[in-house]
């Protein structure tokens, strides 16, 4: 069973239950639809804590957590619909998300690709670059200058100015 544990008021935490409902179940919805945690892969905050970033099977989102009443949409990621209205940054079975502080950089790694680390910038919608490793990318942790990547048996330190 699944249990919501949070600081933030009733409003927020509805909110984010209504987020998560909006993250795991394919388009069309409304807001009366089953809330389905299980489907719902990462949750994770960014360095100081200003927004939060949820994964899910088919795709993303980061909301703004600077209120404590409301939660408000940064970005969200879409799958390819063939009706699809909006085309972003196409990755799904989102396994980690790190975003750098308030910026528009995201570290993500799928489940379909758990050993390979894409670098985006979502407000211009492009890839940056991508890194691929020999192991699954257990974890990813930033600050200004350095990238700390985790694998089962090696840990990789980068610069984010060159990732080298």
């Amino acid at each position: 069973m699944f249990r919501w544990v949070s600081n933030l008021g009733n409003g927020a935490l509805w909110t984010l239950q209504v987020i998560v409902t909006r993250l795991t179940t394919e388009p069309p919805m409304s807001l009366d639809d089953e809330l389905s945690p299980e489907e719902l892969s990462f949750v994770g905050f960014n360095q100081d804590a200003t927004s939060i970033a949820l994964g899910a099977a088919s795709n993303y989102a980061l909301y703004s957590i600077k209120k404590t009443d409301k939660l408000d949409l940064i970005h969200e990621s879409y799958r390819q619909f063939s009706d699809d209205k909006k085309k972003n940054i196409e990755v799904s079975e989102i396994m980690l998300i790190e975003r750098l502080f308030s910026s528009s950089l995201l570290m993500l790694v799928s489940t379909q690709a758990p050993r390979k680390l894409r670098i985006y910038h979502f407000q211009k919608n492009n890839e940056i670059c991508a890194q691929s490793y020999t192991n699954t990318v257990l974890a990813v942790k930033l600050n200004r200058d350095y990238m700390v990547v985790c694998l089962e048996d090696i840990v990789y330190i980068h610069t984010v100015k060159d990732m080298k």
